[in-house]
């Protein structure tokens, strides 16, 4: 069984999208409502690879964030981890020749979790750093 892939996360829109070439593979951040009470960047997460998908909540530091711009492509690991403890990105470079495996938390250790990964290559993140700097603007 493969889900459909639906995704609203067009150019210009409140979103980050992970251009992966396949549609099975999803990970999006949509922009959701600031926090009164931190300057993190709030989003709604949603992620799925062929057979699964979730949603839940994702806030990252604007710190987090410039460093995973600088960073992703000179490591071979990579993270962006929800401030609160409910969810986790990674990206680690799994060849030479530029694969990566994505790697999403949804939850935390009080709350219903999910763990979807899926596999892609460099270029995807290159677009994903790119529309991710724009919430720094």
């Amino acid at each position: 069984m493969v889900l459909n892939s639906i995704i609203e996360c067009e150019a210009g829109d409140d979103c980050v999208l992970l251009r992966t070439h396949d549609e099975a593979k999803i990970l999006v951040l949509h922009r959701a409502p600031a926090s009164p009470y931190s300057d993190n960047l709030t989003f709604e997460l949603e992620a799925g690879s062929p057979t699964v998908r979730g949603k839940g909540p994702f806030q990252i530091s604007v710190e987090q964030v410039t460093r995973f711009i600088d960073e992703y492509e000179e490591v071979s690991k990579a993270e962006l981890q929800d401030v609160n403890g409910d969810g986790t990105i990674t990206f680690d470079k799994i060849d030479l020749i530029g694969h990566v495996r994505v790697t999403i938390q949804l939850g935390g250790p009080w709350s219903n979790q999910a763990r979807i990964a899926f596999d892609t290559d460099q270029t995807a993140l290159t677009s994903f750093a790119e529309d991710l700097r724009s919430f720094l603007e």
